[in-house]
């Protein structure tokens, strides 16, 4: 993803994590960052019991072994991700992830 500045010109990263840290600093929220609320909106649709495959289409990975790799657990909490792999009612998360594939 590229960000602009407001000349037209691409954003240095660092910049934009300062940025973001000053906001998050300003909302009262610590120690956050754009990885962050990532993390966080991937945990939190497992939670809802989405499956791997329409995270992995949402985070925009090419395969769920991506997926799988940075947000499966690996302190025995693998409860909380029965049904990532999907099951037949998962035609729309096929769909999002043959989507993203194809980009």
């Amino acid at each position: 993803m590229l960000f602009l500045n407001s000349h037209g010109r691409l954003l240095d990263p660092s910049n934009l994590r300062n940025r973001f840290a000053a906001l998050a600093q300003r909302a009262g929220v610590d120690r956050c960052s754009p990885y962050t609320l990532r993390t966080s909106a991937a945990k939190t649709r497992a939670k809802e019991g989405k499956t791997l495959i329409g995270i992995a289409a949402m985070l925009g990975h090419s395969t769920v072994l991506t997926t799988a790799k940075h947000y499966l657990p690996t302190d025995g909490g693998e409860a909380m991700f029965d049904g990532w792999f999907g099951d037949e009612d998962d035609a729309a998360d096929d769909d999002a992830l043959a989507e993203v594939e194809t980009t």
